[in-house]
């Protein structure tokens, strides 16, 4: 693995890139049925994000000390899991 040089080719290459990760999260969530968070951020330094079902969702899940979700969490979960489904 080597550093792309060329900004043009590194925003392309990170476009691409970025594209992959959030088909390759959409499918661990759909085919596992888990909750993701991903942050990340372009060769300009603007941020980038993918959470399911949603960032609260993620984000309680690594306050709370057992790792289970909450209630009210469980029911968003439950929404948004529907709602990829459908799909």
């Amino acid at each position: 693995m080597k550093n792309i040089e060329k900004q043009d080719n590194l925003y392309a290459s990170f476009s691409k890139r970025r594209m992959g990760l959030y088909k390759k999260a959409s499918d661990l969530v759909f085919e596992c049925d888990v909750d993701i968070g991903m942050i990340f951020f372009s060769p300009t330094g603007k941020p980038f994000s993918f959470f399911h079902p949603n960032v609260d969702a993620v984000v309680s899940r690594f306050q709370t000390l057992n790792m289970e979700p909450r209630e009210s969490t469980l029911l968003v979960a439950a929404h948004n899991r529907e709602k990829v489904t459908q799909k």
